[in-house]
């Protein structure tokens, strides 16, 4: 996973095994989630350089996660599987102050969980940041946790769903 993913590009050495003739491929599905990773990073901090908190840069993942979750559960109201949103998050996108909102209510969830006593904790359980982002970060306790530090947004949320349903 940790791997180089020049293999994975055209002409590499994975390319043709994962992105056959049979794989229904959206660009979407791999642009959208890098776009928020790269916002995250170069605008919100999750990268080496945050010397303010010192798991962000181990988050950028969970960041992508959470405003997945957010947008596909709390957003749109949705349960099912987030590909049939697509079309849905790209009108979302593509209202750039709108989506920056939603990306800032994102970083206050994952700030909010990433400074958690439960989640130090289990950071602690882990050994290294590194391990519990890789491993454990998705497990059932730590979703509670992040469905918790959502609802603390709710208000907010919301807001952005009443804008977005007028859209």
């Amino acid at each position: 996973m940790y791997g180089g993913i020049g293999k994975y590009l055209p002409k590499g050495a994975k390319y043709e095994t994962v992105f056959d003739d049979e794989l229904e491929c959206d660009y979407r599905y791999f642009l959208f989630p890098h776009l928020i990773r790269e916002y995250a990073k170069n605008e919100l901090g999750y990268d080496r350089s945050n010397k303010q908190n010192r798991y962000k840069k181990y988050a950028q993942n969970l960041f992508v996660a959470v405003t997945g979750r957010i947008i596909h559960k709390n957003i749109l109201g949705k349960n099912d599987d987030f590909k049939k949103d697509i079309s849905e998050l790209e009108r979302i996108i593509q209202n750039v102050g709108l989506f920056t909102k939603i990306l800032k209510v994102c970083d206050k969830v994952v700030t909010s969980f990433l400074g958690d006593f439960v989640v130090e904790r289990k950071i602690d359980e882990a050994n290294t940041a590194h391990n519990f982002f890789s491993n454990q970060v998705y497990s059932k306790d730590m979703l509670e946790v992040i469905d918790s530090k959502i609802r603390q947004e709710r208000e907010e949320i919301d807001y952005i769903k009443k804008t977005i349903s007028g859209l």
